[in-house]
Formats: C-alpha cells, sequence, structure tokens
C-alpha cells in the first residue's frame, strides 16, 4: 500500500505539473498575440499618423489663427504679430520658401545675406497675416481633405467659411517633408494661384538688379508698414 500510495502521489504531482505548463504556455500564447496584436497595430497606424502629419499641422495653424482673429478686438498689429510669429514659423518652412524665390540669387548669396533675407521674408510673411487677420465676423475654417502632389509634396484642401451669404474661399496648402517634418512651402489660393509664384515674379526685377541685398530691405520695409496699422 505504501509502494501504491507513493506511485499515486507522483502521478499526481506529475498532472499538477502538466496542468501548470499548460497554463504557462497558455499564458505565453496570450502575450505573444497582444505582441504580435501590437506589432500589427503599430505598423498600420504609423503610415496613417505619417499621412496626417499636414493636416495636423493645419489644424494647429488654423486654430492660432482663428483665435487670433476672435480675438483682434482693440489690437495692433505688432500685438497680433507676437501672437502668430512662433506657430506661423512652425507651420511654415520659410527657409525652402525663399530659397525657391530667389533662384540663384540664393544660391550665388553668403550665409549671412541668406540669412537677412530669410529673417526679412519670415518677418513679411507673418506680418502679413498680423495684419490681415483682424475684425472676427463669425468665419470659420474648414478641412476638406487631402492628395498627392507633385514631387513627394501632399496637398491640403481647406477653405475659409464667411458668414453673411459671401462664397467660401479655397485655400490649398502644398506640405514637403524634410527631415521627418512636414511644413508649409506654398499656398495657392483659389486651388491655382501660386504665392511661391507670385513672389517670384514680384521680386524678380529687385534680384535681377540689386541681389538679395537689395531685396532684404523691401521686405523689412513693407513689414514696418504692416505692424504700424
Amino acid at each position: 500500500p505504501g509502494h501504491k500510495g507513493l506511485l499515486h502521489t507522483a502521478r499526481v504531482i506529475r498532472v499538477r505539473r502538466h496542468r501548470c505548463n499548460v497554463v504557462k504556455l497558455a499564458r505565453m500564447n496570450r502575450f505573444v498575440r497582444l505582441l504580435i496584436s501590437a506589432c500589427l497595430f503599430v505598423l498600420t497606424v504609423a503610415p496613417l499618423r505619417a499621412a496626417d502629419g499636414p493636416v495636423a499641422v493645419i489644424e494647429a495653424l488654423n486654430k492660432t489663427l482663428l483665435q487670433t482673429l476672435q480675438q483682434s478686438s482693440g489690437t495692433t498689429a505688432a500685438t497680433r504679430y507676437d501672437r502668430l510669429k512662433s506657430p506661423v514659423s512652425d507651420a511654415y518652412n520659410f527657409a525652402r520658401m525663399i530659397s525657391i524665390i530667389a533662384g540663384s540669387a540664393w544660391t550665388n548669396a553668403t550665409p549671412e545675406q541668406q540669412e537677412a533675407l530669410l529673417n526679412a521674408f519670415a518677418r513679411f510673411s507673418v506680418a502679413n497675416y498680423a495684419s490681415r487677420f483682424k475684425g472676427y465676423s463669425g468665419e470659420e475654417f474648414e478641412i476638406v481633405g487631402t492628395r498627392p502632389g507633385v514631387r513627394d509634396t501632399t496637398l491640403v484642401e481647406t477653405r475659409l467659411v464667411r458668414t453673411g451669404g459671401e462664397p467660401a474661399v479655397p485655400i490649398t496648402y502644398v506640405f514637403e517633408e524634410e527631415d521627418s517634418r512636414w511644413r508649409i512651402i506654398d499656398v495657392l489660393l483659389e486651388r491655382s494661384i501660386s504665392e511661391l509664384a507670385l513672389r517670384r515674379s514680384e521680386y524678380a526685377q529687385t534680384l535681377r538688379s540689386g541681389g538679395i541685398e537689395a531685396l532684404t530691405p523691401i521686405l523689412n520695409s513693407k513689414a514696418d508698414e504692416m505692424l504700424a496699422s
């Protein structure tokens, strides 16, 4: 009887060990399944987040612009400039834009000349926003959608919805990715009028006759005029 009892005890121990191993395996399989699911989730979501990068930039920019517009009563252009400078500069790749606008004049300029022109162009661009975004009348921004553009750009279609039965103004932002960061490099009004093309045409004569050094003070002077209002 003692021998049989030992055999019975050994079988019980083996059964318990087997059950324990089954439970561990089940837990391990559950962990593996969760790990695989997590990996698939990352692989699925990451591209969507990358594709939504430009949209997130526009959402943040529109929020700031709308808040500035809503709070514009009694403010000066200089005050609005201070509010807009950082968010607008974050959204736009001003260095890329002015290098395209200035073309060979930018390429042939010294680093000091390039920096001076970049600062003047960025100041002019933000001042342009500050001078225009005033007098809120219930306007709203809407993001319509995105579509691929030329040379790996992404276009974000938006519109400014106005009150009083006035037609909405379509605004298309052209985005380019640089160092894993999406930023605006052009704006298309009415879906076809390129700001880059307009600026390049506007500055062409000045750049031909006097180069970057002639354009820099002109942009600063225009910014001064807008900020004085």
